[in-house]
């Protein structure tokens, strides 16, 4: 699928989510929130070398909360530090399910680029992902939570400088915990 198709997807999504929240009492049950994880290492020797790394990734979901359920987009940033930030950006839409507290949610991105390295950056990505949490609410409107998250990547297409050509990268699997904070009114 080409990046313009992925483009025009996600607004055509923006645009359902959007209406279906009219639709649903003006936006009566906005959700929002943020999930944030890191990881950091220091290794030392011979056969693993001196190296200090650093992992962070934060997603952010806006969208309409319908009591069982969740319709909404979904934006995710992905940082690994070696040395350098290099950033893995991917968004697209979130379908899920609620409870009172439980929330399953599953997350298609069909727009993912990662930057490598300064010269060199992976594109024409796309994948899905998975979230499982639990929420505590400290008001009706305000909750605090974890998650545990799972997503895999494919890309098609690598620029190195200003060439561009057809490689094939996966992000086979991912998993990680998260804090999460957010808000429903």
């Amino acid at each position: 699928m080409s990046t313009m198709i992925r483009y025009s997807l996600v607004a055509y999504l923006v645009v359902l989510v959007i209406m279906f929240g009219y639709a649903q009492e003006g936006w009566s049950k906005f959700e929002g929130h943020l999930s944030y994880y890191s990881w950091s290492q220091k290794t030392e020797g011979n056969n693993l070398g001196n190296v200090e790394s650093y992992l962070s990734d934060y997603q952010i979901k806006l969208g309409y909360n319908g009591g069982s359920y969740f319709v909404g987009l979904v934006y995710d940033h992905f940082i690994n530090e070696i040395g350098n930030s290099r950033p893995r950006i991917s968004y697209g839409v979130s379908l899920g399910y609620r409870s009172v507290n439980w929330f399953f949610d599953f997350n298609y991105f069909p727009v993912s680029t990662y930057e490598i390295s300064s010269v060199t950056k992976l594109q024409d990505g796309s994948g899905f992902g998975f979230d499982v949490g639990y929420r505590w609410f400290v008001s009706s409107s305000f909750f605090g939570g974890l998650q545990v998250s799972f997503r895999t990547l494919s890309y098609n297409k690598i620029a190195i400088g200003s060439s561009t050509s057809n490689a094939t990268n996966k992000i086979s699997q991912e998993y990680h915990p998260a804090l999460l904070l957010g808000v429903v009114f």
